[in-house]
């Protein structure tokens, strides 16, 4: 059998340098594992052994038009 592990994490360092060093530790366990990050994320992974996937996120900042927005793009991004 042959283990498939996903793990999906925000854009900040906090977040994306433990899940990295986690993914790692599941790859030298001989697990298949897949990374699921932001745009922001990816500079935090250049140790990061496995495969990695960049989605398209947006955050809820700035005036209530832009806020609007960025709700609106959460929903299709969703879907």
């Amino acid at each position: 059998m042959n283990d498939k592990i996903l793990i999906v994490t925000g854009g900040t360092g906090g977040h994306v340098i433990p899940a990295g060093n986690f993914g790692n530790y599941l790859l030298k366990n001989n697990l298949d594992c897949t990374l699921i990050i932001d745009d922001r994320g990816k500079k935090y992974l250049k140790n990061y052994n496995g495969n990695i996937k960049i989605i398209n996120s947006s955050s809820i900042t700035g005036n209530i038009i832009k806020k609007i927005i960025a709700i609106i793009k959460i929903i299709f991004a969703f879907i």
